[in-house]
């Protein structure tokens, strides 16, 4: 382009991507009120509900008004560059997608999603999703494809107390600016902290300030076998982000969800299976407190969900719990850093799950909810006794992740009945820092509560295997 012709878009107000190679037919940018009425709509004013029609595609390359609500039939495509788009909800429905990147060409700009609403008693679509959501259902697509970091690696060298530099085991792509989690090397899981980057030399991180607490960063041999008690780091900025806004009373969140057709009956038509793609994304200020079935990522009751997966991507600053996988299979969770979590960080929900994949993910600090007898998300489901990885479904695959610090128990297989060892996976998992479950007691439970807990009636595999 010639610098006399871009000043011309300038004056004019226009994009250089509206004057590239033609687009497809019904495809438009949102900020081309052109096209709006092409569709027999007009362009979204701020309070609007907005439908992006089937068979149509909308380009988003503007940052729109916050708006009502957002519902996809058709397509809506983040355009290459840096957006914010605020809305009460965005619900993506058959056999509409929701596109930021893609495995191809990942989104190397700025996108944010910010979710509104004040009142958690609403029930936007009368599907069961409630409000202040990002939701796939019926069929919809989110394919939501960020810059593919380095998650966490692991300190190289022991940092002691009050100190502003960090020495990492493995080289990263980690900025100035951008916030990390230090993983706790002691007994006490409220020891993570949390920093900013101010300089990367090489493997060296210089922090925003000084670190309150030490951090053991040394391979230690005993007897010829290698422990490694290194503190984990993990990166929890990311250029996608889908967030609540700043209305946080009562723990308000918002939510995101991924679910068939019905909110109360395990999807079994693959048509009506929603499905997810993410990588690189960034969730924070999500989920809504003491409410079931609003968490910050949530398979729901989707059925088998064959390459449907989240990975590396972070979770802090949320509510209630981190990622949950209900009545769904075969999806994989992998490469995540979930930090503070407000009950359990990573959980398989009824049981009935199975095939899914839990691998190299990172999790610290994992906070017990307040007791409340009368608190609905706790009975059955334990989350004032909250584990890291709070499991009822025994045929899925747990490998490599990094427990690292908890109020309750780091794995915790709550009745899981007989488990199918083709199918089942345990193996190179690491927990730390646990309180040991200091004034809490349940009975008929065995093994050390700060690792991993079983409860209730399970199998032998060497039993069944006969």
């Amino acid at each position: 382009m010639s610098p006399r012709f871009a000043i011309l878009l300038l004056l004019l107000g226009l994009s250089a991507c509206q004057f590239s190679a033609p687009l497809p037919a019904n495809t438009g940018y949102w900020s081309d009120a052109r096209f709006w009425a092409s569709l027999g709509l007009e362009k979204p004013e701020e309070g609007d509900p907005v439908l992006i029609p089937r068979g149509s595609t909308v380009i988003l390359d503007q940052n729109p008004p916050p708006l009502a609500g957002v519902t996809v039939r058709g397509n809506l495509e983040f355009a290459r560059r840096d957006l914010h788009l605020v809305t009460g909800f965005l619900l993506v429905m058959n056999p509409g997608k929701l596109s930021i990147g893609s495995e191809a060409h990942p989104f190397t700009h700025r996108a944010v999603i910010t979710l509104t609403g004040s009142d958690p008693t609403r029930d936007e679509m009368g599907m069961g999703m409630g409000t202040k959501f990002l939701g796939a259902m019926s069929g919809g697509r989110l394919e939501v494809i960020g810059e593919n970091r380095v998650s966490w690696t692991k300190l190289a060298a022991t940092a002691p107390a009050g100190s502003t530099q960090i020495v990492l085991s493995d080289p990263v792509d980690w900025r100035v600016g951008e916030l990390i989690v230090i993983a706790p090397t002691s007994l006490d899981p409220h020891q993570a902290e949390t920093r900013t980057i101010r300089a990367v030399h090489g493997t060296t991180l210089t922090l925003d300030r000084a670190l309150e607490y030490g951090r053991f960063g040394e391979l230690q041999n005993f007897e010829g076998r290698v422990l490694d008690a290194r503190a984990a780091v993990g990166l929890l900025s990311r250029n996608i982000v889908v967030q609540g806004d700043s209305n946080q009373a009562g723990g308000f969140g918002g939510h995101v969800m991924v679910m068939g057709s019905d909110p109360n009956i395990r999807e079994t038509n693959p048509a009506l299976r929603s499905s997810a793609r993410i990588r690189g994304v960034e969730f924070r200020r999500l989920g809504q407190f003491n409410k079931l079935a609003r968490y910050p990522f949530h398979w729901h009751l989707n059925g088998g969900s064959p390459g449907d997966y989240l990975e590396n991507s972070s979770f802090h600053s949320n509510f209630q719990r981190g990622i949950v996988v209900h009545g769904t299979d075969h999806v994989i969770v992998r490469n995540n850093v979930l930090y503070n979590t407000m009950g359990h960080s990573i959980m398989t929900e009824d049981g009935s799950e199975q095939d899914n994949l839990f691998e190299r993910n990172l999790a610290v600090l994992t906070r017990a909810f307040p007791y409340l007898p009368s608190n609905p998300i706790q009975v059955g489901q334990n989350d004032d006794q909250a584990a890291t990885f709070w499991i009822k479904g025994p045929s899925n695959r747990f490998v490599g992740n990094v427990a690292a610090g908890g109020e309750f128990t780091a794995f915790w297989f709550d009745n899981v009945g007989a488990v199918d060892p083709n199918r089942f996976a345990f193996r190179d998992n690491v927990v730390h820092s646990y309180l040991l479950g200091k004034g809490i007691g349940a009975p008929g439970n065995v093994g050390d509560l700060g690792a991993i807990w079983i409860t209730g009636s399970r199998a032998d595999p060497d039993r069944d295997r006969k």
